[in-house]
């Protein structure tokens, strides 16, 4: 029992102390997805969704030797008419660079237990990439403990918006994988 408790305190000890490196001393936190409210959101809360995808969730991020934590949280919702609502909230730390995006959603594509979605910045840390577009895969893999982990692909498009909109109508991307999510929970409805 001794050696279980000891065990554990050392991998949750390992954990944060590679949480804290790996954001320069900032544990990465949950992003808030949560729909705009106001009269239009208020009215469209009240419609009911043909489609929707919610959640959020963190994965290890790694790029050319630099590693980190990619947390996201979503709320995009597919309306009777077709219209599109919602957003996504995507953030990286990494120990040489952090980013965090608030993208309004214009486009969603459900197939099954995938979701793929675009849409432009509408908050950004860096202030020139407002108004940019970007793209999110997710998979949702079920729900408790004996499901396989949601995944997650985004990817940047900057001002490319027909390329975005390809991601958005398009299979699901290849290259590279999904990231499986290490923490949290998708759910496509």
């Amino acid at each position: 029992m001794r050696r279980i408790l000891v065990f554990a305190c050392a991998v949750v000890g390992a954990f944060l102390v590679l949480s804290i490196s790996s954001c320069d001393g900032e544990m990465p936190v949950a992003p808030d997805a949560r729909p705009d409210i106001g009269a239009d959101g208020m009215q469209a809360a009240a419609q009911p969704a043909t489609h929707s995808v919610t959640g959020q969730g963190t994965s290890w991020y790694e790029r050319g030797g630099n590693a980190g934590w990619m947390i996201i949280a979503l709320n995009a919702r597919q309306m009777p008419d077709g219209s599109v609502k919602g957003n996504f909230h995507w953030q990286v730390r990494t120990r040489e660079w952090g980013g965090r995006i608030f993208v309004k959603v214009s486009c969603l594509t459900f197939n099954g237990n995938e979701v793929r979605m675009v849409g432009q910045a509408s908050q950004a840390m860096n202030p020139n990439n407002v108004g940019k577009w970007m793209g999110l895969y997710v998979e949702d893999n079920g729900q408790g403990s004996a499901a396989q982990p949601d995944r997650i692909f985004h990817r940047w498009f900057g001002p490319f918006e027909e390329e975005a909109m390809l991601f958005c109508d398009g299979p699901r991307p290849e290259d590279p994988e999904p990231r499986e999510l290490v923490a949290g929970n998708i759910q496509i409805r």
